[in-house]
């Protein structure tokens, strides 16, 4: 089995490499991955490791505090956009300012 750290290439690079490793046969596991996330018209990027024991974490690189888990990357992603939602909304509660991330372009 295939162990695969992918915290620095691209959407394109993935599905590629993740289309070969079918082709092939080749069983793997992801340890920890960088990713996109657009949420509200805003670009975020993601972190989203292995737990291990079935579970991923999942945390926001612009948002400190956006951090969860779940038992799929896509039920961390979901989670994230809920985690991110309530740390802004905290934040703007609190009267706290933050440099805005870049808006999404899709």
């Amino acid at each position: 089995m295939a162990i695969l750290s992918l915290p620095y290439i691209d959407y394109i690079q993935r599905e590629q490499l993740f289309a070969y490793l079918q082709q092939e046969k080749i069983e793997y596991k992801i340890v920890d991955q960088e990713d996109d996330l657009f949420y509200n018209n805003t670009h975020y990027t993601i972190i989203i490791k292995d737990a291990g024991e079935g579970w991923y974490m999942g945390k926001c690189k612009q948002v400190p505090g956006a951090i969860t888990q779940g038992r799929t990357i896509d039920e961390v992603k979901d989670n994230l956009k809920e985690a991110i939602s309530l740390v802004l909304e905290a934040e703007e509660d609190l009267g706290m300012k933050r440099n805005k991330s870049k808006k999404a372009t899709h």
